[in-house]
């Protein structure tokens, strides 16, 4: 087994050692804000350096839509943030990711997760321009950012929670592909991946682009749930080159009287 994938494998064992001491997976109901800080450890420790993470934020459109608190939420260093000694909320084009966290994954808690990450309202291209070599590529950046996941320290069996998935979004069809996880992870157990454009997932299967498919962490896979997570957070930087991004849409529509 190579380096990396011991590093991943030894930083789950840790993951789950700290939620076991901070009494989360027995406990799960009462330290929701614990669970966070253990979840955010590990991301600032991985994340780029033009990234940074923050708890308990919401995020807002140029329309004033307002998302619901989001548990962790990546920002890029281009951004403008609006933090008190309380709360931190900016606007949905500087977010790289978002991330809502759960003790122990249930249906329940699966469909808060899928609603919550469901509010994060659209960009808008008036204030971003995403362009290379004077190709615009607004749509396809907005087709996979933000970065959405949901994680837990333990939960309910892969194949119910994939079941689940799918009669969420069945029963729920106007919420857009852009607004779905990208996966979801219960540490050490399983990793639920959404098939994209090439329609397939990291167990080779084929897949309609949407769907979800399950898989157990088993020997082959422990510590990839965490690469991807980290891997996709990652590749956000690479865009940041050929992003425009122009505030005063929002400080005109807001204090100007523009529209």
């Amino acid at each position: 087994m190579s380096k990396l994938a011991d590093y991943l494998i030894s930083e789950e064992s840790q993951l789950h050692e700290a939620a076991l001491q901070a009494g989360i997976i027995k406990h799960n109901a009462t330290i929701g804000k614990n669970r966070e800080d253990i979840l955010a450890e590990f991301l600032r420790k991985h994340i780029p350096t033009r990234l940074s993470l923050f708890s308990n934020a919401r995020v807002f459109s140029l329309d004033d839509e307002e998302s619901k608190e989001i548990d962790l939420l990546v920002i890029n260093d281009i951004s403008i943030n609006f933090l008190n000694k309380l709360h931190m909320f900016t606007n949905v084009e500087s977010v790289a990711a978002a991330i809502t966290v759960k003790s122990y994954l249930d249906k329940a808690a699966l469909y808060d997760c899928l609603e919550n990450l469901a509010s994060i309202p659209q960009m808008n291209n008036e204030v971003l321009k995403i362009t290379n070599l004077f190709v615009s590529q607004y749509e396809a950046f907005i087709e996979n950012y933000p970065t959405l996941f949901v994680f837990a320290f333990d939960g309910i069996r892969a194949d119910l929670l994939e079941k689940y998935i799918s009669d969420f979004y069945v029963a729920n069809p106007k919420i857009p592909y852009n607004r779905r996880p990208k996966a979801i992870i219960v540490n050490r157990q399983c990793l639920i991946e959404k098939a994209g454009d090439k329609s397939e997932t990291f167990n080779g299967q084929k897949n309609e682009k949407g769907t979800y498919i399950a898989g157990t962490t088993d020997v082959i896979f422990k510590g990839y749930p965490l690469a991807v997570m980290i891997r996709d957070i990652a590749e956000y930087v690479g865009w940041l080159s050929v992003m425009n991004v122009n505030f005063f849409h929002y400080f005109n529509r807001h204090f100007g009287g523009g529209k």
